[in-house]
Order: structure tokens, then C-alpha cells, then sequence
């Protein structure tokens, strides 16, 4: 798993600044006409870090259309606990070197996010994931796995069409995806949960 892991964030990290771009505005335009955006109010995102895929356009247009984003915290425990997040938050960098709003800002619970949007190493078409190896979000969304799906938030992977995989061999912990988004469309996957 490591190798496949370090293979992909290779090629994640291999993607030119024109693709970046381009992928993050084609995320946008699929997003936007998506039930996803006017559907969903409390939305949680992340900022991309690392190499990731670029969510600084598509968090302002979620904040454009009104939505209240949440952005994950790492707790003490490494578990995520998701804080909003404004134009005017404060940030702070925690212990990974990932910026995340400040304690002045409102928690909520992951059962009360309508849409969560999730950065991807890798995905298959399964919709499984492969993380960073820390397992923060799998921990994390865990509690969500046996809730009635009326109850669970969407989980919305977000990755770039070469880090697809034939199979990311999931294991019994790991958290499958709802959809995944990238520069080419949403995949919707009917099997998880």
C-alpha cells in the first residue's frame, strides 16, 4: 500500500499549474450544477495543501452561494473535528502544517454536515480512497458507517482522473465515498455505505 501511496502522490504532485487550474474551474462548473449545492447548506471542505487538488475556487464559490462551510480540525486524539469557517476567520496551522480555522469559530458535528468533501491519493471505481495513511478521516467518519442514510452526510472525494486505481484494496476501516469529483465530472457510486 505504501508504494502504491507514494506512486500516486507522485503523480498528483506531477500535475502542471495550468491543469491545476483548469481542473479546479471544470470541479466549479460541475459542482455548481450538481443537487449538491442547492441541496446542501452545511458543507465541509478542507484546504488544499501538499499538492492536493486546488479547493481555494470552489470553497469561494460554496461561500458565494451561501452555504456555511466547515473545515476539518485535528483534535489531540487525531480524530477531525470540522470548525467553520469565514472570509474573516482566523488561521492557524496545526500540527501538520495544515492550516485550520481558529477556536473562535463554531464546531459541528460530522452527522450535522450535509456534504463532505474529502482530498483523495487515490480512488477506484468503487469509490473507495486511499488517504495519506493517517487514517484522521476514516476514524473520524466512522460513527457514520451503521447511521440510517437519511442521517449520514454526503462523502464527496475529490481527486484529479490520474489518481484513479483499479483497486485501492479497501480495507475492513476504510470509509467509501459517496462520489468522487475531478476535472472530468462526478462519479456516483451506488454500493458504499
Amino acid at each position: 500500500m505504501e508504494n502504491l501511496r507514494k506512486s500516486l502522490i507522485k503523480k498528483r504532485n506531477s500535475v502542471s499549474l495550468h491543469k491545476r487550474r483548469s481542473a479546479a474551474e471544470q470541479a466549479v462548473h460541475y459542482l455548481v450544477g450538481s443537487a449538491l449545492v442547492a441541496e446542501h447548506k452545511n458543507v465541509g471542505s478542507y484546504f488544499s495543501v501538499k499538492g492536493e487538488f486546488p479547493t481555494d475556487s470552489l470553497n469561494l464559490c460554496l461561500m458565494q452561494q451561501k452555504k456555511n462551510i466547515y473545515f476539518p480540525v485535528l483534535g489531540d486524539n487525531s480524530f477531525l473535528k470540522f470548525r467553520r469557517y469565514r472570509e474573516e476567520s482566523e488561521l492557524c496551522l496545526n500540527r501538520l502544517r495544515i492550516p485550520e480555522p481558529s477556536g473562535n469559530e463554531p464546531l459541528i458535528k460530522v452527522e450535522h454536515l450535509n456534504t463532505i468533501i474529502i482530498p483523495i491519493v487515490g480512488f477506484d471505481n468503487a469509490g473507495n480512497r486511499i488517504g495519506m495513511g493517517g487514517g484522521h478521516y476514516d476514524r473520524s467518519l466512522a460513527s457514520l458507517k451503521n447511521q440510517q442514510v437519511e442521517n449520514k452526510p454526503f462523502l464527496l472525494g475529490i481527486a484529479f482522473d490520474c489518481q484513479e486505481v483499479e483497486s485501492t484494496n479497501p480495507q475492513l476501516w476504510d470509509i467509501p465515498m459517496d462520489a468522487i469529483l475531478t476535472e472530468s465530472g462526478i462519479k456516483y457510486f451506488t454500493n458504499t455505505g
